[in-house]
């Protein structure tokens, strides 16, 4: 079966009552997230609304028709996008086929940009209504991209206060209602309770492993997680490791990249969310993305890794204006994470770091401070709600 599969089930009909019809197209975990709660939101709001478009568990869990399934999709980087450049320009014909076939009242479109920036304009010319929810990241890639959004999308939802003025400059209507992670933030349990769910009993220091949901993630990092754990075991033989088995991904992928060093250390899989390895953990090493702000909500101090191709991180250092790579650093406006990035991304500087962590609780308590910010600077939960609401008035209900 093809890695993007086209759902099953009869989805919503052309011709059929009066309901309210929204498209919704995320690429990504954390974008199929992000829409499974929106649509709780939008149902809410006005119980009759149909759903359609892409995304993955969690938004078909809510009843969204997929067109397509997007599980474990998603490159990173310039050239390795380039290997599903033919597979997502045929998925880009089928939606914008879906579109003129179901004529959706408006269009959500989270995040991914390298495609939603694609399928906006096509939605535009055919006079649907867009909204961009979770507003590409103009702060890193400057005015042209901005300018790009507002040429289709009809009201932009940014998820940082500091990017509004930046897409209001291009002329976009853009707004900021809060960051939608904070919506999906359980509050932290005991730590006897956490252990206990995970199969741990009390012991030594719990340190995360956090690979990421894309297969590439997990193939370029995973290796070097588990590699600067041995490093850490030698020399701290009590501390223990869990690794996040991230939604749609076999536990056997992280296993095999792992190798007979993952099987030596015994480092626990853990599913059902990256809340239940984060409960547990004194400390993490975590693939840049999501789940950093993750684990800064929960004041987890982290090593933030990131890692691509040679040919990405050149043209990355030549087009990209970013100062900081993680998403605790961005909002913070400064470093108050460690990132090591390409090569410094080795086994022994990671090892290394978490254990200048472990063996420093001073160390940790000020990064648990400096981490406190990043939440206060992502506004107030409900962001879901308040985005339902535009989407809403922008399609005239």
């Amino acid at each position: 079966m093809s890695p993007v599969r086209q759902a099953r089930g009869a989805g919503p009909s052309a011709g059929a009552g009066r309901a309210l019809r929204v498209m919704l197209v995320a690429g990504e975990a954390s974008g199929d997230g992000y829409g499974a709660r929106l649509v709780q939101a939008l149902r809410d709001e006005q119980p009759d609304v149909r759903f359609f478009g892409m995304g993955a568990q969690a938004m078909r869990a809510q009843g969204v028709h997929l067109l397509f399934d997007v599980t474990g999709r998603g490159a990173i980087g310039f050239v390795e996008s380039l290997r599903e450049y033919p597979l997502y320009r045929r998925v880009l014909a089928r939606l914008a086929e879906g579109a003129r076939r179901l004529k959706p009242d408006v269009a959500v479109l989270i995040d991914f940009p390298g495609f939603n920036l694609r399928l906006g304009p096509l939605l535009a010319r055919m006079g649907i209504p867009v909204v961009y929810y979770v507003a590409p990241a103009v702060w890193a890639w400057g005015a042209g991209r901005a300018r790009a959004v507002a040429a289709f999308a009809s009201r932009v939802i940014c998820v940082f206060e500091f990017e509004v003025p930046l897409y209001r400059q291009a002329g976009a209507p853009a707004e900021w209602l809060g960051h939608p992670i904070l919506d999906d933030v359980p509050q932290r349990p005991p730590a006897a309770a956490a252990l206990r769910e995970v199969g741990l009993a009390p012991g030594g220091p719990v340190v995360a492993l956090l690979p990421g949901s894309r297969f590439q993630e997990i193939q370029t990092l995973y290796p070097v997680m588990v590699r600067a754990a041995q490093a850490i075991h030698a020399a701290r033989p009590d501390v223990r490791f869990v690794a996040s088995v991230a939604p749609g991904i076999d536990s056997g992928l992280l296993v095999a990249a792992g190798g007979v060093a993952h099987r030596e250390l015994g480092i626990r899989l853990v599913g059902g969310g990256i809340w239940r390895s984060l409960a547990v953990a004194e400390t993490a090493v975590v693939a840049a993305g999501t789940a950093a702000l993750q684990a800064a909500l929960w004041q987890v101090p982290m090593v933030v890794v990131y890692r691509v191709s040679e040919a990405t991180y050149w043209l990355a250092k030549r087009l990209v204006r970013v100062s900081h790579v993680s998403l605790p650093n961005i909002v913070a406006g400064r470093p108050v994470v460690e990132e090591l990035l390409q090569h410094d991304a080795r086994p022994e500087r990671v090892a290394q770091a978490l254990l200048d962590r472990l063996e420093r609780p001073d160390r940790l308590a000020s990064e648990r401070q400096e981490l406190s910010e990043v939440r206060r600077r992502l506004g107030e939960p409900g962001a879901a709600r308040r985005a339902a609401r535009v989407v809403l008035e922008v399609a005239g209900r």
